[in-house]
């Protein structure tokens, strides 16, 4: 799904979004928290939460279309705190172990939004590819340990 899409499947322009919201990093999180709200199943939401995979591969579509974007979602080289919180509440619904906003779930946002960003920028130099993103996502969901939410179900 393009960015465009995404924007007019949640009901709002880019225009009117930049004009009432401001920076980049409102835009994001608002976009975010919209398209969660509107695209849930698409988003293989599990109790109002999407899964971490499909959460980071909806920021590397999103992303990939906004050239710096990954830029304004930095604040002194920290993830935002929508995004950690967010992780820690995905644990926890999909029976992960208690988390907390301490250093660990923090690395692990950083870790996430970095490889978005190496995903972006490398299917824009040429060689990466949509399948080749999804792939890396998957790989980094197993490697940071997060709960398969098909496995948890089971």
């Amino acid at each position: 799904m393009t960015t465009r899409a995404l924007v007019a499947r949640v009901g709002f322009s880019q225009p009117v979004l930049y004009e009432s919201i401001g920076s980049m990093a409102d835009l994001w999180e608002e976009v975010t928290r919209r398209a969660v709200q509107v695209l849930g199943d698409e988003l293989e939401v599990l109790d109002g939460l999407p899964t971490p995979e499909a959460f980071l591969l909806h920021l590397v579509w999103f992303a990939r279309e906004r050239p710096g974007l990954h830029d304004a979602i930095w604040v002194d080289g920290v993830a935002p705190p929508w995004l950690t919180d967010w992780l820690v509440e995905s644990r926890e619904a999909v029976g992960g172990p208690p988390a907390s906003t301490s250093g660990g779930v923090r690395a692990q946002a950083v870790i996430a939004l970095a490889t978005v960003q190496g995903l972006v920028l490398r299917e824009r130099s040429g060689p990466g590819s949509p399948e080749e993103s999804r792939a890396a996502v998957a790989e980094l969901v197993a490697l940071l340990g997060w709960t398969d939410p098909q496995a948890a179900r089971q």
